[in-house]
């Protein structure tokens, strides 16, 4: 009797890959968590410090807390990966793409945008030639729900806004996951199960897949639109403490990331290199 054919959901688990690469990996994550650490620990033990007051340290600490978790586990899908279950291993990275990933660029966004909002207000200070910025609000506040979104406070309006597109993502990435059968073959959508009869076409159809675009359409969003936007209005932005710069070049330096991440997971020429680079690391 013929043995059954090698399945994704079958696949025994691999030992850890503890060669020059995956040691490299996990020094590199380690030493830059300890920085991460330290230079967090700093930031809140000086939290009442007038410079670290403007930038709002919850919104910083956890926009770098949350995308510092997906660089984390990014480093560590090399080494450490393959110890898991194929489809677990997916599972995991699927909701840190979809979650983590996505609610750190926002809140890095966000953050970054109260400060703008912060040195503009300054600027009238500083300039008192300038003219007063025009009122954006409206009449009837306590009639009109529209109005009252105009009224509120940029901080509010803008957390407001940030919250519900966090939560829109949170859902459909969940939703999605639950829909696609490929995750549990138990459950789910027809249609939507692994395909390819061989491992190699079943691990490279588990890693693609509709449910992964809505994540990637988040991050597109806000790499290669609200980015480029912060930019140009951080640009006339003198501060003593580098925030432009540095701004600009965390935006910039973000650019590349899904353009990267899609080519790599699409294009076949990109297989010896994902071998030790995975598509999440970009």
């Amino acid at each position: 009797m013929a043995s059954p054919s090698p399945s994704i959901y079958t696949l025994p688990p691999s030992p850890a890959r503890w060669d020059r690469v995956g040691v490299l990996y996990i020094s590199l994550a380690a030493a830059w968590t300890a920085l991460v650490l330290a230079g967090m620990a700093f930031c809140w033990a000086n939290r009442r410090d007038a410079a670290l007051r403007l930038r709002g340290l919850p919104l910083s600490l956890g926009a770098v807390s949350l995308l510092h978790v997906y660089w984390i586990l990014a480093q560590l899908t090399y080494p450490v990966g393959g110890t898991m279950p194929v489809v677990l291993a997916y599972d995991v990275q699927y909701f840190v793409m979809g979650i983590y990933f996505p609610l750190g660029i926002a809140l890095f966004h966000a953050s970054n945008c109260r400060f703008l909002h912060v040195a503009r207000k300054q600027m009238q200070y500083a300039r008192p030639l300038l003219p007063p910025p025009r009122p954006r609000g409206c009449d009837g506040a306590d009639s009109s729900w529209l109005c009252r979104v105009r009224n509120m406070h940029y901080s509010v309006k803008l957390m407001t806004l940030i919250g519900m597109g966090m939560v829109v993502q949170v859902l459909l990435t969940v939703t999605m996951w639950f829909l696609c059968k490929k995750y549990h073959p138990t459950y789910g959508l027809p249609g939507t199960e692994i395909r390819g009869t061989t491992l190699p076409e079943q691990m490279e159809d588990l890693g693609r897949g509709w449910e992964w675009w809505p994540s990637v359409l988040w991050q597109f969003i806000w790499t290669w639109v609200v980015a480029p936007v912060l930019i140009w209005r951080a640009w006339g932005i003198r501060d003593t403490m580098g925030w432009r710069t540095q701004t600009i070049g965390c935006c910039i330096s973000n650019l590349h990331a899904t353009p990267m991440f899609l080519v790599a997971s699409y294009v076949p020429a990109f297989a010896p290199i994902n071998a030790y680079f995975a598509p999440s690391q970009w």
